[in-house]
């Protein structure tokens, strides 16, 4: 039977390495391109998806004192120290528009998130609808790498061997709980449907992952999050703490994914 809920677990032992290292690979992009496209002082940001609130605490900190933040999640356990002027929103983005939109956000933004939802299309109709006339929404989703290009070097072919059976296992999973690792391809297209302007689409290749950085942190972070199911399919806890040394280990060298930054505006309102 297919699973569809959430793949990660914010309240997981890991959860916290998990963020951290997504804010290294990330964050830097995700800063770039918003302060491109959107003049942040005195702006009310919405960040879906606010995981440990990297970026809500960022934007927090350039709205300046006339802007709001709202950090949004499924599970807001890694939301308990942000500032005072951020707003923590636990809500299931799936199941209903976000609690108190009002007139809606400058800048609504969802890193991560929509590639692993099974009603992505349900989700991305209600962030879009809480962007405001000429307001900007963002999306950034990865493009994992295939197993068979997964490793660049590992010191003895089994290493290598073991390395993209993990890879292939974890994207399994990932699927079984809704994940579509193709829906970067399609959200451009998506934005521009429902009615969204200067859609804008940018790929950005994070590189080869050596054992110990951040790419491999995050590849760790999610082995042990899905350990039971992986060895559920046969993978097991001798090849979990194998490959979890492998991504440590500094001679280890992961092709890296892919992120796609997506974003679009909403059209502004005409005078009548």
């Amino acid at each position: 039977m297919t699973a569809t809920r959430y793949t990660y677990n914010n309240r997981s032992d890991h959860a916290g390495s998990h963020h951290d290292a997504l804010a290294k690979l990330l964050d830097r992009i995700t800063q770039d391109s918003i302060t491109t496209l959107l003049d942040l002082p005195g702006t009310h940001c919405l960040d879906v998806g606010a995981g440990a609130g990297s970026i809500a605490r960022w934007l927090a900190d350039r709205f300046g004192p006339h802007g709001a933040v709202t950090a949004l999640d499924l599970d807001t356990a890694l939301l308990s120290d942000v500032p005072p002027n951020v707003v923590v929103l636990r809500h299931d983005i799936t199941e209903g528009p976000v609690p108190g939109g009002g007139v809606g956000f400058d800048l609504v933004n969802a890193r991560t998130v929509l590639n692993h939802l099974a009603k992505r299309h349900t989700a991305l109709d209600h962030m879009v609808r809480a962007v405001k006339p000429g307001g900007l929404f963002q999306t950034a989703d990865f493009i994992p790498t295939e197993p068979e290009e997964f490793v660049a070097h590992a010191t003895t072919a089994a290493d290598a061997r073991l390395l993209q059976d993990f890879q292939r296992l974890h994207l399994e999973i990932l699927a079984n709980h809704g994940n579509d690792r193709t829906w970067s391809y399609q959200a451009a297209g998506m934005l521009g449907l429902l009615g969204l302007v200067d859609v804008r689409q940018v790929p950005y290749d994070l590189g080869e992952w050596r054992g110990g950085g951040p790419g491999c942190q995050l590849l760790t972070a999610g082995l042990r999050q899905v350990q039971p199911e992986l060895e559920a399919l046969g993978f097991g806890e001798a090849d979990c703490d194998a490959t979890a040394a492998l991504l440590g280990d500094p001679h280890t060298v992961i092709r890296g994914y892919v992120l796609h930054s997506v974003s679009g505006r909403k059209a502004e309102l005409e005078d009548t």
